[in-house]
């Protein structure tokens, strides 16, 4: 029993499409059912069970699921995610106008930047230089219980220092000729 009417109330001349019933509405093309209202409310696009408030279901392989395109000169957010716990909202994610990514920070400096701490199962892969304004802990993970390794690829250096003109105040290498290096700073052992 689906219901189309107009209303006096504000807004003024607003359009209603109601279903009287606790049953879904259902929106066909080509014959075929493109999007389904659940009765408690929710939104599935190629679907029709819906597990979230909107649900999306990708069609095809060549195309893509959601695409969201900025607003020409755009300076507030492409995407904005938050979480709310009674009247406190915090935001859980962001992408900003520049398409900087945000994780718990509404204003991401870099391309990535987390508000927090962060867990990779995984190697992580990184060509540029790793800078920290902290300690760098070497321990077991998630719960840091156990020392962990420093393992250093063939013919590469970790080194200590401000790297100026070379003078770094260590450097450990896997290079046959440099076991331990210690420059800059005082006296060297191993094989310099």
């Amino acid at each position: 029993d689906i219901g189309v009417y107009g209303s006096g109330a504000s807004p003024a001349n607003m359009a209603f499409i109601t279903q009287r019933n606790n049953a879904p509405i259902a929106i066909y093309t080509n014959n075929t059912e493109s999007m389904r209202i659940l009765g408690n409310g929710s939104v599935g696009i190629a679907t029709t069970s819906p597990f979230g408030k909107l649900t999306v279901n990708g069609t095809s392989a060549t195309m893509p699921t959601i695409v969201a395109y900025g607003y020409s000169s755009q300076t507030s957010p492409l995407l904005f995610m938050a979480s709310t716990t009674g009247t406190a909202t915090s935001t859980a994610f962001i992408v900003d106008a520049n398409g900087k990514v945000g994780v718990g920070t509404t204003t991401p400096g870099q391309e990535l930047s987390v508000q927090g701490s962060g867990y990779i199962s995984n190697d992580l892969y990184i060509r540029g230089n790793i800078r920290a304004n902290r300690n760098i802990v070497m321990a077991g993970a998630p719960t840091p219980s156990t020392v962990g390794d420093i393992v250093i690829a063939s013919s590469k250096f970790l080194r200590f220092g401000n790297g100026v003109n070379n003078s770094f105040a260590a450097s450990i290498s896997t290079q046959s000729n440099s076991s331990l290096l210690i420059s800059a700073v005082g006296d060297g052992g191993g094989n310099t």
